[in-house]
């Protein structure tokens, strides 16, 4: 019997359309894989995926989680039980710390998925607000403790910032755009004024929907410096 597909909202299916990304080298197929995933995805996790595909845990200013390869390793190193030697061999293997997180967690993937979005998104929060390295490495550990092998390999890469599927400049918002059907230039104006990706996508996916619009408190400079300016791309946006 055939696998049936995760639900939009599961990290799994962030990682399966990743992989169908990396895989294909045509623009237009990029796009299109974006498009079709981000037109499936609840309000909610929207901003989520559009941020994590942007190759950043975290939108804003606090998009840091304060690992660098060190806390990394010792997250894996505690999530799959290897010990240094074979870590490090993982390391050298890939030269990726997804890769190298996909090879040491490497077990049958549940028969459904165990971690969303929003999962996902809350831990990244958590981590940026721990208190110290100690305890940003636990939760990172708890969270590829619960991570099939596909999924560790995107968490490792947007907690390291690097997302490796060949989304070169633009293709985030050609993939907003084409989900929504909303002009290119008015979404890469958007984005420009309101400085983050997932709330472009949302701005996007609510003119789409016919619902409420509401932009967030971005904190972006041109908000406050450039109210006119935003109100004429608001306005073409809804056009």
């Amino acid at each position: 019997m055939a696998t049936a597909p995760p639900a939009p909202s599961s990290f799994a299916a962030f990682a399966t359309t990743a992989d169908a990304v990396a895989r294909t080298r045509s623009r237009l197929e990029k796009r299109d894989l974006l498009a079709t995933y981000l037109r499936a995805l609840p309000a909610a996790d929207l901003p989520s995926a559009a941020t994590f595909f942007s190759g950043r845990p975290l939108a804003g200013a606090s998009d840091r989680l304060g690992l660098g390869w060190v806390q990394l390793s010792a997250a894996l190193q505690a999530a799959s039980g290897a010990d240094e030697e074979r870590l490090r061999a993982a390391y050298l293997r890939h030269s990726d710390p997804g890769d190298a997180a996909a090879d040491l967690l490497d077990r049958p993937a549940p028969s459904s998925p165990t971690l969303d979005l929003s999962d996902v998104a809350g831990a990244f929060r958590s981590m940026a607000d721990a208190p110290g390295a100690e305890e940003r490495t636990a939760l990172m550990a708890t969270l590829f403790g619960k991570a099939s092998a596909a999924e560790a390999r995107y968490l490792a890469r947007i907690a390291a910032r690097e997302l490796r599927i060949g989304l070169r400049e633009g293709l985030l918002e050609e993939g907003i755009a084409a989900a929504f059907d909303r002009p290119l230039d008015a979404v890469r104006r958007a984005l420009m004024l309101v400085g983050e990706p997932g709330e472009a996508a949302a701005l996007a996916q609510a003119v789409s929907g016919s619902r409420t619009v509401q932009v967030g408190a971005s904190g972006h400079s041109l908000m406050a410096e450039a109210p006119d300016a935003v109100l004429d791309a608001l306005i073409e946006f809804l056009a």
